[in-house]
């Protein structure tokens, strides 16, 4: 199984490099996701992040099996660097209305495991921002309600004092390259820098990648052609990654079997201090 790698570059504020390996969707379910697990810690080893990010989709759905390979998985990611996990919309999948709290518990109690649940924790001046929306986003919306995408983020994750540099952990691009989104956050000012998954890179094969251009041949809401499915944007402000994700397809979904015809991405994000 390969694995690919995907850099990225920007400056900052920072007055010193860092790390941060992102790992998008990866969607873990039963043991059958073992031998990718254990080739993305190899790969995650070799590259020694100063932090490793999940932005949600950590799970496959509500009810796992195996739990202990994806806690065990997560105790080995942990004593790399430290972890930080938001919460994604297949996490309430198969359990209306809330995900999985014990199972979180347990993995927010693992040492330098953070669950950023509507969450802020800060690490070295950074801070790391995670927000949830709650299965009604999805289930009732349909992931579409521009306004309660605003409220929910606005109401749970109040305004904080920022330090030297501000990342969101953040699900769905999808749910904030809008400017009627975006502009109303109450925390737009203060980020800095947002990682995200959800897209599973459009399902467009690497080799396509540079002609695509971002686009793919469709999002997880089943758009063809969809826009900002990969790559590195500006956000009117803040700049804002997706990453293609460690698995391009769930168990959920009907194209569960073509996932073996994409490699698992591992993102890593090179932060760098401004030059003079």
């Amino acid at each position: 199984m390969h694995i690919t790698k995907k850099y990225y570059k920007i400056s900052s504020n920072l007055d010193k490099n860092i790390k941060i390996v992102v790992l998008a969707d990866v969607h873990y379910y039963s043991k059958k996701n073992s031998k990718k697990l254990g080739k993305v810690l190899k790969t995650v080893k070799e590259i020694i992040p100063d932090y490793i990010c999940i932005p949600g989709d950590l799970m496959d759905c509500y009810d796992i099996f195996d739990e202990e390979i994806v806690l065990n998985w997560l105790k080995d990611l942990s004593s790399i660097s430290k972890v930080l996990i938001s919460i994604g919309n297949h996490e309430f999948i198969l359990k209306n209305e809330t995900y999985n709290h014990k199972l979180f518990d347990k993995i927010d109690s693992i040492s330098n495991c953070y669950v950023l649940d509507n969450k802020v924790v800060t690490i070295d001046n950074i801070d790391f921002i995670g927000a949830t929306l709650p299965d009604e986003y999805y289930s009732k919306y349909n992931g579409k309600n521009d306004n309660y995408v605003v409220e929910c983020i606005n109401n749970n994750i109040k305004k904080f004092k920022k330090h030297k540099y501000s990342i969101m952990i953040y699900h769905s691009p999808i749910d904030l390259y809008k400017e009627s989104i975006l502009n109303n956050l109450n925390i737009k000012d203060k980020l800095d820098l947002i990682l995200c998954g959800h897209m599973h890179g459009g399902i467009t094969p690497n080799v396509l990648k540079k002609v695509m251009k971002g686009r793919g041949f469709f999002d997880p809401n089943g758009k063809i052609g969809a826009k900002m499915c990969y790559g590195l944007y500006d956000f009117l402000g803040p700049k804002c990654i997706i990453s293609s994700g460690v698995t391009k397809s769930s168990h959920t979904n009907k194209l569960e079997k073509l996932d073996f015809l994409f490699s698992p991405e591992v993102t890593i994000v090179n932060i760098e201090p401004k030059s003079d």
